[in-house]
């Protein structure tokens, strides 16, 4: 599965996105083993295996996050990612009891995007190619995977992503993050982008560009995504926009907020569970797909 990043990739991008989109069209079945057999009924069996359970975060650093005082740093995020290449990140210890394994990708962490409200963040061909990349989230193969960002201002790139799809969804925003709204709505009102995906190359992050490419690549191999965080369902929403048939493999791990209710709503979309978890990239994945391993594990 590939596509080409040459002189316009989103024209091959959409193509793709319209061949693999009747792969596992499923219903949303409220039972967690219903929904998972459906997305698995391409690989001809049903004997469900969770064994290979897999969280993959992406790693990057947005230029607005100069603009919020209290966003997480890039050296905050370079601990975290040296602190779990040694197996000493409090995820590390979540995923070891769950039996999940781990893999956080640097998508140029010292190299921030442009700031959103004075150019394009990314650009049609590195958008594209970041895509291409979160492509290979699945290398050496899942039964589930999980998906998150790890990356500066990622709530606030998500909400800017969330707004522009659906201006609806401003009051939702502006009450979740009262101290972020004049900063979303400058972003929103300088992108003149209609389309998801010139959406994503404008105002967007890596982080997300690459969830939609592990999002893609996980409903051409059958594979369940669980999404962690609001940057893993803004990127989501942006394939649903293009195709709703395109997310019905994917979950969010826990619904938390009301903004996020919203959202599932908008993309006919269930979470796995309903409830507060530790403030930790990942740890939402880490405990669905510990609910999803233990209902196969019975099934």
């Amino acid at each position: 599965m590939s596509f080409s990043v040459a002189a316009k990739p989103f024209i091959d991008l959409r193509k793709l996105l319209a061949s693999i989109s009747d792969i596992s069209i499923v219903t949303d079945e409220q039972d967690i083993i219903t929904w998972l057999l459906n997305i698995n009924n391409g690989n001809k069996s049903d004997q469900l295996t969770a064994h290979r359970t897999l969280i993959t975060l992406f790693a990057s650093s947005n230029g607005i996050a100069d603009d919020l005082p209290d966003a997480v740093s890039k050296t905050d995020i370079r601990k975290i990612m040296d602190d779990s290449a040694a197996g000493n990140a409090r995820l590390n210890n979540m995923c070891e009891i769950y039996g999940h394994g781990l893999r956080i990708f640097d998508l140029a962490l010292d190299m921030p995007t442009k700031k959103s409200y004075l150019e394009p963040t990314l650009g049609e061909k590195p958008c594209a190619a970041t895509v291409a990349f979160g492509m290979e989230a699945i290398a050496g193969g899942a039964d589930v995977l999980g998906v998150g960002a790890l990356a500066t201002a990622a709530d606030v790139v998500a909400a800017t992503l969330i707004q522009k799809l659906y201006p609806d969804m401003a009051d939702a925003i502006a009450l979740e993050m009262p101290a972020e709204t004049q900063l979303i709505n400058r972003i929103v009102s300088a992108c003149d982008e209609t389309k998801p995906l010139e959406i994503l190359a404008t105002i967007g992050g890596r982080e997300v560009a690459a969830i939609i490419g592990a999002i893609i690549s996980a409903r051409t191999e059958h594979i369940s995504v669980i999404l962690d965080d609001l940057a893993s369902l803004a990127a989501a929403l942006i394939l649903h926009k293009e195709d709703a048939n395109l997310t019905t493999h994917c979950r969010l791990a826990i619904c938390q907020t009301e903004l996020m209710a919203k959202l599932l709503k908008k993309m006919n979309m269930k979470s796995v569970l309903v409830t507060d978890s530790p403030k930790l990239n990942g740890a939402n994945a880490a405990l669905a797909m510990g609910v999803l391993k233990a209902n196969v594990a019975v099934q």
